[in-house]
């Protein structure tokens, strides 16, 4: 390339990209970009380094709840109070900008990280200090939710007393803990290295996953169970009617109250276990290279157990162990 067009194409370059900023600037300023202000109607109080909205659901109502932050815990619960408060605390004092942003619309709560426009072009390193994040709702609001959605970074985080339509809890390294959750249609959520921690929680679909992150649900009531992990362990303690779980090398240990329609469980070198009740019957198929095959119930030709069989169960492996057993 010659000196002179590769003068040309930087002058080039540099012109498209002031164009570019130009445009986003404008853009961010104009209709079809207000998503991105903070159009609460209350100011925050400042508290130390704490800073609370406060605000009464009777005048703007809330239906849909969505968190989106970045690094720090987020606790969401319902409480006794008529006031939906949000609270955000940090070890230091924070500017105008970054503060949390919050957004009422159409029914819909809005919380973000920040004010800041161009966070979709910043890299995390550039984030604030570690904030945490406080959710209280009124039980009246909490329980009659159509659509929740909450995410994070980093940092734990913890959601109770929560009953709506729709849910989704996802963070990349904190841990999740969910209590008292009644969806009627689908709750699913991911990690990456956090685990997924459940008490309580009824629901049509649940579907979760996480790269090393370990699943545990207790006293779970669902129609479908679906769960994928790379090497985190698996957890099921409850009533399914459809379940399956694929791992590469991380255990799975589903005990269920109830013998399922269905049943799909598959890994690499993880063990796959399941406990049913002694009055269980059901057909099952199962497939290993090394790993063994044990199976509690008497069986004949693929059934097992003494009556009908009720479900039909399919299991593979290449060296992890099959065990089931009666409880």
């Amino acid at each position: 390339m010659s000196k002179k067009r590769a003068i040309f194409t930087i002058v080039t370059c540099a012109i498209a990209v002031q164009l570019l900023v130009a445009v986003l600037i404008i853009g961010l300023n104009s209709e079809n970009f207000a998503f991105l202000r903070n159009s609460a109607r209350n100011e925050m109080e400042p508290l130390g380094n704490d800073y609370v909205l406060e605000f009464d659901p009777a005048e703007d109502p809330v239906e849909e709840l969505s968190i989106d932050w970045q690094a720090g815990p987020v606790q969401v619960v319902a409480s006794k109070g008529n006031f939906i408060r949000i609270t955000e605390a940090c070890g230091q004092e924070l500017s105008d900008e970054e503060h949390m942003k919050v957004l009422v619309d159409d029914g819909k709560l809005d919380i973000g990280w920040d004010h800041n426009r161009f966070r979709f072009l910043a890299f995390p390193f550039f984030a604030s200090a570690e904030k945490s994040l406080v959710v209280e709702l009124p039980e009246s609001v909490a329980q009659a939710l159509t659509e929740v959605e909450v995410s994070n970074v980093s940092g734990d985080m913890e959601v109770g007393g929560i009953a709506c339509e729709e849910a989704d809890f996802s963070s990349v390294s904190g841990n999740i803990f969910l209590a008292d959750i009644q969806c009627t249609e689908f709750c699913g959520g991911s990690t990456t290295s956090g685990d997924i921690i459940s008490q309580d929680l009824t629901t049509d679909v649940l579907n979760f996953s996480t790269t090393s992150g370990a699943l545990n649900f207790q006293e779970a009531a669902v129609s479908e169970g679906d769960f994928n992990t790379v090497s985190g362990e698996l957890y099921f303690q409850g009533r399914a009617d459809t379940f399956n779980h694929s791992t590469i090398s991380g255990d799975s240990h589903a005990e269920l109250s109830a013998c399922p329609e269905e049943l799909d469980m598959s890994s690499v070198s993880g063990q796959l276990a399941l406990v049913l009740p002694a009055s269980a019957s059901f057909r099952a198929e199962h497939s290993s290279v090394s790993g063994e095959f044990e199976c509690e119930f008497s069986g004949k030709d693929g059934a097992y157990g003494t009556g009908k069989p009720q479900g039909g169960f399919s299991f593979s492996t290449t060296s992890g162990d099959i065990l089931i057993t009666a409880s």
